[in-house]
């Protein structure tokens, strides 16, 4: 048998244009610029201070930067495929090996590539052209470059055609601004900053989000930070920032969320699934709509380990919205963002957020954005310093006060805290029917509350006409998330606009069919009925007690994962009875105890998973379970106040 001939594996260089072909000329300066601030990370760890210079003109492109240079055994890495030190960079930007090669390739037929390293005589450095990319001969000819300064590396393209032109300049300065903004700025830890030039005008950053210090219910912009997390997949942990808040405008161009790696943004104002919105998954926030523009959300994500690790892809310009660390971020974003969503949907409206710039005297936590320390942590802190509210008490009650006052025509800031006036203000000024100078200012409240008492409806409903539509119809059947969308779009935002409008212009937004729109108009009738109460039967020392929980009744946003806290006191007197219990509203008989038990729908989902209820079961199912838990526990001594 005759000897058979090798398999010539080796690559053709038309892979060189093949990389290059989804590469825009303005993510090719993006690579090229990459490459440079892996170089400063390589040779100063971030602590100098560095310029990148970018000369386009016509067909001509040069990028120079003195971030120190590399010596004659390390340039080849600018051209050969695959070769890449990101071993020796930590937080490196360059994953692939493939980026300053496509860039070149992409920008022009022939390229002079010359470095200088720290300390090296001379600069040294190679052509490239259009005869040898042509040709099967991949070796090119060293070259000195005497008159090169220390520690600079210079890449200067040649295209046949015209590459720059005004239009293409101007989007290449805007988004070298977005993408390097962090660099820009001088953020970084370590000390060093970035300066950017094309055609010897800097860049400017331009990431900067006109955020709102509202003061309002815990709605000022929050910094989570040294978020860990891990993966079997990863070769070390990745670290997340996210910082959340309302802007002080709506702005599509800016709400969503952006996504940074290695301090590069990557993907920005993404509001689809990538960026965690949407409701097919137990992750997702919410259907991000146009009620949703004032939200702004900033990952940032950094490891020390691969950056292959992380969930960019080749050409960095998008997120992959399965990969195992964006899985981990959507899980922390809805449990970070939901609040801001949820208040965001029309219920935070424009006098709440806009006059709250960072340097106004009412500015929250003094207009600082307040940096919470995440490291180590698994889950959400409890509390206002952790979450905002969704619910917002303090909006509703500035509010209502703003209605009922421009009604009767009056000013009164005397129970308003110095920090509400302004929204205060701004919304009598809105809803008076005379000029709001012209409003009497009133020194005191007394006169026109005794006028007032016995007055009282007592059929009054609790919604009032104000109040978002989210809270009345999260239980009618049928007013699901996507039709209370378009009705937001359709301009329906509060109850008020609810009862206004007929049955049949309900019926005409999309999605919203008869029977939901009858529904609706019966849920926010001033008429209609106390909520539906669920009952639940306790069963305690042998008796069935009926115990009535008002539906409800509280603010969803416990988390998933959140256990329920059963909370119970003694005061060391009494019968093991009398001490169970002993909570507000409690009622004690002989042997019995009737204990009120208050569920809102997450939180009624949570306990009936826990108890091994099935998903069909019914109300009363889920109470004998817990009723016979509650008994053991009972019985056991098992309930402290700490349980």
């Amino acid at each position: 048998m005759s000897k058979k001939e090798q398999i010539d594996l080796s690559p053709d260089k038309e892979i060189y244009r093949s990389a290059a072909v989804d590469v825009s000329y303005l993510d090719a300066i993006e690579e090229l610029i990459d490459n440079a601030i892996d170089n400063w990370t390589r040779t100063s760890r971030r602590t100098d201070d560095v310029t990148i210079s970018i000369e386009a003109d016509g067909s001509i492109t040069k990028v120079r930067d003195n971030t120190g240079g590399l010596g004659q055994e390390q340039i080849h890495m600018l051209f050969a495929l695959g070769e890449t030190f990101q071993t020796d960079v930590p937080n490196s930007i360059g994953a692939y090996g493939i980026g300053a090669k496509k860039a070149i390739v992409r920008l022009g037929e022939s390229a002079s590539i010359k470095s200088r390293a720290q300390g090296a005589d001379v600069g040294t450095g190679f052509r490239v052209n259009k005869d040898w990319l042509n040709s099967d001969d991949w070796k090119v000819d060293p070259l000195e470059f005497p008159g090169l300064e220390e520690g600079v590396t210079e890449i200067a393209v040649e295209s046949e055609q015209e590459v720059w032109d005004e239009d293409r300049l101007a989007a290449l300065s805007k988004q070298l601004g977005k993408t390097y903004g962090k660099f820009i700025q001088g953020d970084m830890p370590q000390g060093g900053s970035v300066t950017i030039e094309l055609n010897d005008d800097p860049i400017e950053p331009g990431n900067d989000i006109p955020w709102s210090f509202t003061p309002f219910d815990g709605h000022h912009p929050r910094r989570y930070e040294g978020i860990e997390l891990y993966h079997s997949s990863l070769t070390e942990q990745v670290q997340m920032n996210v910082t959340v808040g309302h802007m002080r405008n709506q702005d599509s161009g800016l709400s969503g969320t952006d996504f940074y790696c290695q301090d590069r943004l990557v993907l920005e104002s993404n509001t689809a699934e990538t960026g965690g919105f949407g409701s097919s998954a137990e992750n997702k926030i919410g259907n991000f709509t146009n009620q949703n523009n004032r939200l702004n959300v900033i990952v940032e994500l950094k490891t020390e380990g691969d950056s292959s690790d992380l969930p960019w892809d080749g050409q960095k310009s998008d997120i992959d919205a399965y990969h195992p660390v964006t899985r981990m971020v959507h899980d922390w974003l809805r449990r970070i963002v939901k609040p801001y969503f949820k208040a965001d949907a029309g219920k935070l409206r424009k006098p709440y957020v806009d006059s709250y710039t960072p340097d106004s005297d009412e500015a929250a936590n003094d207009g600082e954005i307040q940096a919470l320390d995440y490291s180590g942590r698994e889950r959400m802190g409890s509390g206002t310093k952790h979450k905002a509210k969704s619910n917002l008490p303090r909006v509703n009650e500035v509010e209502k006060m703003a209605k009922k006052h421009a009604a009767e025509e009056i000013k009164y800031t005397g129970n308003l805290a110095n920090d509400e006036i302004p929204a205060y203000e701004t919304r009598l000024n809105e809803e008076a029917d005379v000029d709001f100078e012209k409003l009497e200012n009133t020194e005191s409240l007394d006169e026109l509350e005794e006028d007032e008492v016995g007055n009282e409806d007592e059929n009054e409903t609790i919604e009032d006409d104000f109040t978002h539509i989210d809270n009345v119809l999260e239980d009618v059947e049928g007013a699901g998330e996507s039709r209370r969308n378009n009705l937001y779009t359709a301009g329906y935002e509060t109850v008020g606009d609810l009862r206004a409008a007929s049955t049949d212009d309900l019926t005409a937004v999309d999605g919203v069919g008869r029977r939901v729109a009858e529904s609706i108009k019966e849920a926010v009738s001033e008429d209609s009925p106390e909520k539906e109460e669920h009952d639940i039967d306790l069963e305690i020392d042998g008796e069935t007690n009926r115990q009535e929980t008002d539906d409800g009744q509280n603010d969803a946003d416990t988390d998933s994962e959140d256990t329920i806290e059963h909370g119970g006191s003694t005061d060391g007197e009494g019968s093991e009875s009398s001490q169970f219990g002993n909570g507000a509203g409690h009622v004690e008989r002989d042997g019995e105890v009737t204990v009120p038990l208050v569920f809102d729908e997450d939180t009624y989902e949570l306990v009936r998973r826990q108890v091994g209820s099935p998903d069909d079961a019914n109300v009363e199912d889920v109470g004998e379970i817990l009723a016979m838990k509650i008994e053991t526990m009972y019985v056991n001594e098992h309930i402290t106040a700490d349980d």
